[in-house]
């Protein structure tokens, strides 16, 4: 969700662990954007659902993960359809 009264636009570059469970850990902002769309970006990483943990020899490990999270407002994604809102 595109945090109220911002109007800036940018890439969040959001690092975080996947623990051996599936959990979200660890996660921070590499690369930020406004200081408000980098918290919502952590907000909304940190309150994904469990995820299916990575294997390695067929027993669950933690791996390290990097998405980049894209902002940008309603008339920028029209123009650009790359940009995802």
């Amino acid at each position: 969700r595109y945090p109220e009264g911002v109007s800036a636009e940018g890439r969040v570059s959001v690092s975080f662990t996947i623990s051996e469970t599936g959990k979200v850990t660890d996660v921070k902002v590499l690369r930020g954007a406004d200081q408000m769309l980098n918290d919502e970006a952590v907000r909304v990483i940190s309150s994904s659902p469990d995820w299916t943990p990575a294997l390695k020899d067929g027993k669950p490990i933690a791996i390290q993960m990097l998405i980049p999270v894209e902002w940008c407002s309603v008339k920028t994604a029209i123009m650009w359809a790359d940009c995802i809102t």
